[in-house]
């Protein structure tokens, strides 16, 4: 029923602009308020004129200022409620005041005599002053939802109008002013305040700019000035109060940054301060002082608010950015600042006055920064560019991927975090698919492959994608695809490669021996405790992100190392090296792709296989354990390689 309404309403005129989730919610506000509509318009046949959005806003504007009434009616019925109450002596009397006030509320008789049989039991004060607020809530919710879509109407209404003239005239006959003008001072939940600024901004962003200055009554307009500059005052009111003066006169909303900005408080602050420096990007080239608020601005002292202001800077004129992002980029105290920063810059990469300057800044970065979030970021980063200057065939690549592949490979071979060196391999990879144009080819073509296939299931690569070409070719370029993805395994036949997406799982005797040496009661039921990984392919991609944060009692699950920033995907798991020798009696190798190279593993003679999987079966979870060497483990470190190597595998 859920999903036919929301079908239903999904094209309605009032669902204009709003989400599926939005829509979702409001479904119950949407039915009553087509209900009403049909209703006043039979009721009130004079005020339409076959503009169906245009009766829908004067509907609207109707409905809301009766529930506004509505509200203030039900707080007169309060305070003389309060006022009986606190006359009344005896017990008796009470419960008759209150149930007077439940018969003022509009309940049904046959719920007051509910009411006054439940006196002995829970009826109380309290329980009626709960269902009064309910009541409220409830009524101050649907005024919410009505300024809301008068607003997106009332905007929706006057773009259809060009000429001033006529956007003019309209707004003239909407009368929109009356009916808000007592919500904005509206004593209640202040999200009516801020939904009546919200209906307020959204009516003046489609008129023209000079009308938008003198529609305004100069009553709201100093209401509007002094919420603005209302520390106190709710958040959201504040914030949308700022952006409302965006729409009329200039001057009053530079006045209003400065004293924000220059005058910081603690608190909820930060948030009306970010939401400034967000507009400042819009008004930048209006504002008379614009390099004052920014200066003011970079040494504000919350990074939350330095955070917005990297789209700011991203957005003002080259000349004038330059020291704003070096300030930003490499001064910055604050590593979450520097990198919000280094995020931009695919936004400013194609600007041809700004790639000197930003080539020079980025090798400075990489080569001074320190934290390794700020590092990541750089290296995420140096993709996007690469790929955006590649996609656009911008002559600047040559330098900018010169440069990038140097910091890449000095970060590869001399950073001093490990997790840094694994980003920085894969950054490399990245650029050397995106540079080689078979390997970007490839690439493209068998990222959109993967997502086709489901997990667990396999398709065949077309033989013309990969002609001519090296297994290792193809391997290095699925290193690349599948990091962020599932992993692969990759098959070579006579009719070309097999692709299967996804771990595939089956009976395992280790699993089975394990799992009755390890009886106990709080196993996952409706779930097989025998299996485990097969690799029925010779070439394992591996992904870098699916692995487990913390270790269950599975041995040989992939374990993130937090030194490593990873799984150690380049080092097989210990079922690869099981399903190596199950693969068949004579000698196999099978190669793991990543990043970091592609690692080489061939099997045990003879007889050894036997022996080797003998004991990877009955010593799995010992083995397994020394894959996941940390630094305050006790044993080598190559332990766990040593262990196969013992076992005939060499690697």
């Amino acid at each position: 029923m859920a999903k036919n309404q929301i079908a239903r309403y999904a094209n309605h005129i009032l669902a204009q602009g709003m989400n599926p989730v939005e829509l979702q919610l409001s479904i119950a506000f949407l039915a009553i308020c087509e209900k009403e509509f049909q209703l006043w318009r039979r009721e009130v046949p004079t005020e339409t004129t076959g503009l169906n959005e245009y009766d829908w806003i004067l509907f609207l504007k109707t409905r809301a200022h009766q529930t506004y009434q509505y509200l203030e009616n039900l707080k007169q019925l309060l305070i003389r409620f309060q006022r009986a109450i606190n006359a009344a002596v005896t017990k008796q009397d009470k419960q008759q005041v209150i149930l007077e006030f439940v018969h003022l509320l509009g309940i049904p008789l046959v719920e007051i005599e509910k009411d006054r049989q439940a006196f002995s039991r829970w009826f109380d004060i309290d329980a009626m002053l709960d269902r009064f607020s309910s009541r409220i809530g409830g009524q101050e919710q649907m005024l919410t939802f009505i300024l809301g879509r008068l607003g997106t109407l009332c905007n929706s209404f006057l773009n259809r109008w060009n000429l001033p003239t006529e956007q003019l005239s309209w707004w003239g006959k909407i009368q929109l002013e009356p009916v808000l003008k007592p919500l904005l001072v509206y004593e209640g939940d202040p999200r009516v305040n801020h939904a009546a600024l919200v209906c307020l901004l959204k009516a003046l962003q489609a008129l023209e700019p000079p009308l938008r200055e003198t529609v305004v009554d100069d009553a709201v307009l100093q209401h509007i000035y002094r919420v603005a500059l209302q520390v106190r005052q709710n958040v959201w009111i504040q914030a949308a109060a700022i952006e409302l003066l965006t729409l009329l006169p200039i001057f009053s909303f530079e006045q209003t940054v400065r004293q924000r900005i220059f005058n910081p408080k603690p608190g909820d602050d930060i948030f009306v301060r970010r939401k400034i420096v967000k507009l400042l990007g819009k008004y930048l080239q209006v504002l008379q002082a614009p390099s004052e608020i920014i200066q003011k601005a970079l040494s504000d002292p919350s990074p939350f608010v330095r955070q917005a202001l990297t789209e700011t800077v991203a957005k003002a004129a080259p000349d004038i950015a330059m020291p704003w992002i070096e300030q930003l980029a490499l001064i910055d105290e604050s590593p979450q600042v520097r990198a919000a920063m280094w995020l931009q810059w695919p936004n400013l990469i194609t600007k041809k006055t700004l790639q000197p300057f930003l080539l020079r800044t980025f090798q400075a970065g990489l080569q001074n920064e320190t934290d390794d979030f700020v590092l990541r970021v750089m290296c995420h980063v140096t993709e996007r560019c690469t790929n955006l200057l590649s996609s656009t065939n911008d002559p600047f690549l040559t330098q900018w991927s010169q440069m990038a592949w140097q910091s890449m490979v000095n970060l590869r071979c001399s950073a001093k975090s490990l997790r840094v060196r694994r980003w920085a391999s894969q950054t490399l990879e990245f650029i050397w698919t995106e540079l080689n144009p078979r390997a970007k080819e490839l690439r493209q073509n068998l990222q959109q492959l993967i997502e086709s296939i489901p997990p667990g299931k396999s398709k065949r690569i077309p033989k013309h994608w990969t002609a001519e070409l090296d297994p290792s070719f193809v391997g290095r370029v699925l290193a690349t695809v599948c990091r962020y993805d599932h992993p692969v395994q990759l098959k070579l036949t006579s009719k070309g490669f097999v692709i299967t997406r996804g771990y595939i799982f089956g009976f395992r005797w280790w699993r089975w021996w394990h799992e009755l040496r390890h009886p106990s009661p709080d196993k996952r039921q409706a779930f097989p405790h025998t299996i485990g990984r097969i690799f029925h392919s010779e070439m394992h991609i591996h992904t870098t992100i699916m692995a487990e944060m913390a270790q269950t009692k599975v041995p040989g699950e992939p374990l993130h190392i937090p030194e490593e920033g990873g799984w150690r995907p380049y080092l097989p798991l210990l079922d690869e090296f099981v399903s190596a020798i199950e693969l068949g009696f004579r000698q196999h190798k099978f190669y793991v792709f990543t990043p970091e190279g592609i690692t080489e593993v061939e099997s045990p003679r003879g007889w050894q296989r036997i022996k080797a999987l003998l004991k990877l079966t009955f010593k799995f979870e010992k083995i397994a354990q020394k894959r996941n060497w940390r630094e305050h483990f006790t044993e080598d470190p190559k332990s766990y390689l040593a262990t196969l190597l013992q076992l005939g595998f060499k690697t």
